[in-house]
């Protein structure tokens, strides 16, 4: 019965197709595909690496990998080829300045679309410790606090400002090896604290530990990972005495593909080091294998111990942490099914197993993930296609997927059938996953088009949605309290403006200002700051492109929020004319230009590149009361180091 209907497969495959010489390939197409099920047809089972059961599985790898590649090498028919290039026509450059451009938007959209969740620090530019602050800023962290302040004898800090904060002393980091560093941690030792930056490397992931007392780096990590300039490729996080680090790298089609699986080299200081490792096999067909690994780190250890699980999956994977585990959602392939399978990973922070679920559609931004009273809720999307089986047209769909998490197990079950919701199909087949911004607010989950079209709202309590249209085009989402604001705007203004989600979504107030764009794109800008009188704060950080006003200049505008929308109280704005040259060391891109609001106990600070200036509230204006350029005079005026 198989070879009968093997056969009819084939002819039914042949007569569509009209060619014989199209067998052949058939057939190689039919043996890959099913060792690629077969091999994602198990439980969730760890294989340590080194093992034989990770040994056997590297082979079935490299064979699936020789099956794949097979018809990746057949030539291509003659009435698919592509006609060739004019003669004399100019190759295009590697890259281009608009190209460049893209991939810092692209960057900063990473930076933006992450999100918060109590207990866990996302990292960030400033991170306040003890009696001290410390910023990361173009490869270096500052360390300010009041006692380093020194305040001329006679002379008293005007009323309502305490002692100034001052430079204390700041860190060259490392530039060897390293491309960029974005992210700064704070951990609490049980001797006080230590400072964690986070960054990408020529390799992957680095990561330095700080002593704020001490004199240089007391450790450095470097995961392997395809992080650059072009992609994050990593996210990290601090909880307690771990670190999780999420990394992820490519597997090819070659001889050495199964070696690439097993390889996964964690160095200390840049010398190799050994590491437990544990190797999950693929849960759904993959014909573009991506390695995805979780690193746990020790920080109550120096050097901190590691351990890494890894996860055979595909390319274009969403990463989530919640309080309680990460969470890793990766699609597969298929050749003939209308529905693409997928599948959803949970790894507990408290060291259980890990367990998870076989799925369709495709998770985005990990913005549109959320965990709340035992149950997982993820905004997922399904993008329109036309099936190979001929059958009719499958529409593109936006969906909200809801489980409670006893639902996961090591056997990687089917995901109820009730987990779906809220199911609809947007305006245009647009790319589902990448060109929606999300953003969760309590049990209400914030979604709209970045090409243009109404800003949903859902409900994961039962699924229903709700739209409001909008008089701009939004950007992305950012959480206000229990309100949302959308950020976008064209034609050199950018709008802001404030949602009610509660009830029926409805627009509480719009700002516009004249700005080329926003001028700190970390998402912890946007929380709500509260004054000792409580008054709650939210600042607007947007960069000025007007010759006449300053080009490129950094400003907050600061707003109070109240029950029916918010008050405008006015702007702080960086000083004219600031020689930017800093000796930067790395990290020198243009995203650097950080710019937020801070309150630092009870006190209220505007942070716009190396100034950091104090103010109050006076009868519903802000007042400055002085600032303070923590950039120290050895480096001020000096060109970047390159």
């Amino acid at each position: 019965m198989l070879v009968l209907g093997l056969a009819g497969l084939a002819g039914v495959y042949v007569v569509r197709s009209g060619r014989i010489d199209d067998l052949g390939v058939w057939w190689r197409t039919h043996r890959a595909w099913s060792a690629a099920e077969e091999l994602a047809s198990g439980p969730l089972v760890p294989l340590q690496v080194g093992g034989p059961e990770a040994a056997s599985f590297a082979e079935r790898l490299a064979e699936l990998g020789r099956l794949f590649r097979a018809i990746d090498e057949e030539p291509v028919p003659e009435w698919l080829e592509e006609a060739p290039a004019a003669a004399g026509e100019p190759r295009p450059s590697s890259i281009t300045a608009e190209a460049r451009a893209a991939m810092v938007l692209m960057l900063e959209r990473d930076r933006a679309v992450d999100v918060e969740v109590p207990g866990v620090d996302g990292g960030d530019v400033v991170r306040a410790f003890g009696e001290r602050v410390a910023v990361l800023r173009r490869g270096r962290v500052f360390v300010l606090s009041e006692a380093a302040a020194e305040l001329d004898e006679g002379v008293d800090a005007p009323e309502g400002m305490g002692r100034p904060l001052a430079l204390e002393r700041h860190f060259d980091l490392p530039r060897d090896r390293v491309l960029y560093w974005d992210e700064l941690f704070v951990h609490r030792r049980a001797d006080g604290y230590e400072l964690v930056v986070a960054g990408i490397g020529s390799r992957g992931t680095v990561l330095v530990r700080l002593d704020p007392d001490g004199d240089e780096p007391t450790e450095r990590l470097d995961f392997p990972s395809v992080g650059s300039f072009v992609h994050h490729g990593h996210d990290v996080r601090v909880f307690g005495d771990t670190l999780v680090a999420y990394v992820e790298k490519p597997v090819a089609h070659d001889e050495d593909g199964a070696r690439r699986v097993r390889d996964f080299e964690v160095t200390r200081d840049l010398e190799a080091v050994e590491v437990e490792r544990v190797l999950y096999a693929p849960l759904v067909p993959i014909e573009g294998p991506m390695v995805h690994s979780f690193v746990r780190c020790d920080l109550a250890e120096v050097p901190a111990s590691c351990r890494v699980q890894s996860f055979l999956g595909s390319r274009g994977a969403s990463v989530f942490f919640s309080g309680t585990a990460a969470y890793l959602w990766y699609g597969g392939d298929h050749r003939d099914e209308s529905e693409p399978p997928s599948a959803v990973v949970r790894l507990p922070h408290d060291g259980g197993p890990a367990t998870a679920l076989r799925t369709h559609g495709l998770a985005g931004e990990s913005s549109g993930w959320h965990e709340e009273d035992g149950v997982l809720h993820v905004a997922i999307g399904t993008e329109g296609w036309e099936p190979l089986d001929g059958g009719p047209r499958v529409e593109a769909r936006l969906e909200l997927f809801s489980v409670p998490i006893a639902t996961f197990d090591t056997q990687a079950s089917p995901a109820p059938s009730d987990a779906f919701r809220a199911r609809r199909a947007p305006a245009e087949d647009t790319r589902l996953v990448g060109n929606y911004a999300h953003r969760w607010v309590g049990g209400r989950l914030a979604v709209v088009d970045r090409t243009g079209g109404p800003l949903l709202v859902v409900s994961s309590e039962d699924g229903t949605t709700s739209e409001l249209r909008l008089d701009h085009r939004l950007d992305r989402l950012e959480a206000v309290g229990d309100r949302v604001v959308g950020v976008g705007g064209t034609g050199g203004e950018l709008s802001w403006t404030l949602v009610a989600l509660d009830g029926t979504p409805r627009v509480l107030a719009t700002h516009v200002s004249r700005a080329h764009r926003v001028a700190d794109s970390e998402l912890q800008t946007f929380e709500p700051r509260t004054l000792p009188d409580g008054t709650v704060l939210v600042g607007l950080p947007d960069r000025v492109d007007s010759p006449s006003e300053g080009e490129g200049k950094s400003r907050i505008e600061l707003f109070r929020m109240t029950s029916s929308g918010w008050d405008s109280l006015g702007a702080l704005v960086a000083s004219p004319d600031v020689d930017e040259r800093d000796g930067c060391r790395v990290s020198c891109g243009a995203w650097y230009r950080h710019a937020r609001p801070i309150v630092w106990r009870g006190r209220l600070f505007g942070l716009m590149g190396y100034e950091l200036v104090e103010a109050r509230v006076v009868e519903g204006r802000v007042e400055e009361l002085g600032r303070t350029d923590f950039l120290p005079e050895e480096l001020r005026g000096v060109d970047a180091a390159h």
